[in-house]
This record gives structure tokens, sequence and C-alpha cells, in this order.
């Protein structure tokens, strides 16, 4: 019986030891994919920031397209309001030359019959005798006279109609020119309407991709402010549990980044020289207020890491307050760089109480910092 329940035992020793083992490596996958995650999600982030600012540059070039379209159609419509007016003022040539057609017809037509009542009169006159017409005569001077002035008139009637007729033949003659010139005019004015059609048309199409890739802007814009908002859920769940997994922990000590009361009582009340602050020993906020009283001599109180937000006036950079909102009071850090090559998107940061009351430095993503980033000297 005594074998057998050390048998039993030892069998469920070692199942106790298989569980265990399982667990932690579970555990340890599960910390992997975080890991991987949070790398994914700045992965994401770039993609997407790389997708807005190509996005950006075609609306911002389609928005220059737009202008210089727009200038064209503007310019063609002023050189069409040019040919309208000249084939307004060839349309009055026109009705003006129509009528003075109309008026030498006229004429024509009075002299015609002028011509006619005169033609009448020689040929009845013809059948006179020159004898009678003599006897008829005051004298040979009269007589002389009065045939010489019928032939006069008749000749003048003659010119008079000869003249008319030419000067209908110019008129005929302006009148086809102008006709001529004004049909040149609606042709290119025609041509003008129809390349402003075109370019309306372009116009149009670039407008509708420029809005096209604003409206893609706006989705990629939505896709990363909710990607980032998932990471700095997901940041704030390991802030306490798995800090690690939230930025690489390169340095983890009780003591640096100059702090003097890393050896005082977590949470204690610590004062030196001229510094007074808001969080107590070994926390986030005292030790960022320590590094900004070492830089400026001043006193920063803003409350707790989450508050500071308020005051947050800065890009991430060199010697500036990184703050966390998530959590119940946030958490805050110091920059010490800007990555940049493989760390781009990264910044390197020293920090209190990240793993409690302890001092780390460590790698971490820029996105991660939603409070915005405090510049004491800006």
């Amino acid at each position: 019986m005594m074998k057998r329940k050390s048998a039993a035992k030892v069998k469920m020793s070692l199942v106790g030891v298989a569980a265990v083992t399982l667990m932690s490596a579970g555990l340890a996958m599960v910390n992997q994919a975080q890991t991987a995650k949070a790398r994914d999600y700045n992965a994401e982030i770039k993609a997407l920031q790389n997708q807005i600012n190509e996005y950006s540059q075609k609306s911002s070039e389609l928005a220059a397209q737009s202008s210089t379209l727009q200038g064209k159609i503007s310019e063609l419509q002023n050189q069409q309001n040019s040919i309208q007016a000249q084939i307004d003022l060839t349309t009055a040539q026109q009705a003006q030359l129509s009528q003075q057609i109309t008026d030498t017809e006229a004429k024509i037509k009075s002299e015609a019959q002028a011509l006619s009542k005169i033609l009448q009169a020689q040929y009845y006159s013809s059948q006179t005798s020159a004898l009678d017409v003599l006897m008829n005569s005051e004298s040979v001077s009269d007589y002389v006279d009065r045939q010489t002035r019928q032939q006069s008139i008749s000749d003048q009637t003659q010119s008079k109609v000869a003249e008319i007729k030419q000067l209908k033949a110019d008129l005929q003659s302006k009148k086809a020119q102008v006709d001529q010139l004004k049909a040149q005019q609606e042709s290119q004015k025609q041509d003008l309407a129809d390349s402003q059609a075109e370019q309306q048309q372009l116009l149009n199409e670039t407008q509708g991709q420029e809005a096209k890739y604003q409206e893609l802007s706006k989705q990629a814009s939505a896709k990363k402010a909710q990607i980032q908002k998932e990471q700095q859920a997901w940041i704030a769940s390991l802030q306490r549990s798995n800090p690690s997994a939230a930025g690489q922990i390169v340095a983890n000590s009780q003591c640096g980044g100059g702090y003097p009361f890393c050896k005082a009582t977590p949470d204690s009340t610590q004062r030196s020289g001229g510094f007074q602050a808001f969080g107590n020993a070994r926390e986030c906020v005292n030790y960022v207020q320590w590094r900004i009283y070492r830089l400026t001599g001043r006193n920063e109180l803003h409350g707790n890491a989450k508050d500071w937000s308020a005051v947050a006036n800065s890009s991430a950079k060199a010697n500036t307050a990184g703050i966390m909102t998530g959590g119940k009071n946030g958490h805050i850090v110091w920059v010490e760089q800007v990555g940049t090559g493989a760390y781009e998107g990264q910044i390197y940061v020293s920090e209190y109480n990240w793993r409690p009351y302890s001092y780390t430095e460590r790698w971490a993503p820029i996105s991660a910092f939603n409070g915005g980033f405090y510049d004491p000297l800006g």
C-alpha cells in the first residue's frame, strides 16, 4: 500500500510539475504575444501615418491641379466673353449693311422708274420729226437746248442707276465678308465652349479624386486613432502587472537619474533645499519634479501624473516629461532621447515606480504617451 501511495504521490507531483510547466509556457507565450502585439501596434500606426501622408500629398497635388484648371476655365470664359462682344459688333454691322442694301435697292428701283419715264418720253419724241420740233421751238437755239437737255437727262439717269448698282454690289460684297467673319467667330466661340467643357469635366474629375483622397485620409486617421486607443488600453492594463511588455527594460535598480531620495521609504515626504513636491519619494511624479527642479530651479506642481496632460505643450524630445493617462493616476516619465533608425517612433525614458518604487530606463513607443509631453523650457 505504501508503494502505491508513493507512486501515486510521484504521479501527482509529475502532473503538478507538468501543469506548472504548461502554465509557465502559456504565460511566456502570452507575454511574447503581447510584446509582439506592441510592436504590431507601432507598425500599424506607422503604416497608417504613411498612408495619411500619401493621401494628404495626393490631395494637395490635386488641389493644385484644380486651382490650375479653374484658372484655365476662367481664362476660357474671358475669351468667350471677348468673342461674344466681337460677335455682337459683327451682328450690328450685318444689320447695318442689310439696311443699306435694302435702301440701295429702293433707290435703284426709284431711279429705274425715273429712267423708264425718260425713255418713254424719248420714244414719243422720236416719233416727232425734227422739223416739227424745230417748228415748235422759238428758235434754233431753243431747239438745240431741248435736244441737248433731253439727252443729258437720259445720260445722268443712266449714270445714276449704274452708280447705285455698283454701290449695291459693294455692299453685298461687304456683307458677304461680314457674314464670313461672323461664321468664323461663332466657330471660334464654339471651340472655346468645347474646350471649357472639357476643362470643366477634368476639373470635376480632379475634384472628385481630391475628395476621394480626403475621405481616405479621414478613414485612415480614424483607424489610426482607434489603434492608438486600443494600444493605450493595452498598455494601461500592463502598467503594473507586466511593465516590460509595454517597453523593453534596459536598466532596473533602486537608484538612478541623480534622484536623491532613491533610498527613502516609499511614499514618504522628502524635501531637499528649495525643492518642494506634490508626489512622494520614489513615485513617478516626484522623480520628474526633481528632474525639472534640477534643470530649471522651479517646483512644478501639477497634480497626479495624468493631470500633467493639462500643461502638455510639446512634442516628444529630450528633457521633456512624457505623460500616460491610463490607470487610476496615470504615469509620467523623463525623456532622455528620441530614437532614430531602428528606434524610430520610440523614446528612451527614465522613471520611477514603473516597477514598484524602482528606477528603470527603457525604450517606449511615443504613441503610448497619450497625455502628451511637457517641456519645462518651452
